[in-house]
């Protein structure tokens, strides 16, 4: 799976827990989304109108 299935699902979960965290600590989920939509920029068109 790429970045274009994953961040949607990724942005979802943050905003119902905004500090859901993956296996590190807590809110890393927020850093790897903020890192991801960095690196995928508007190849990733999921994301319009979504707030993180």
């Amino acid at each position: 799976m790429g970045l274009a299935h994953l961040l949607p699902l990724a942005v979802e979960v943050r905003r119902i827990n905004p500090l859901a965290e993956g296996d590190v600590y807590e809110g890393d989920l927020l850093a790897a989304v903020l890192t991801g939509v960095r690196r995928s920029g508007p190849s990733v068109p999921n994301l319009s109108g979504m707030s993180a």
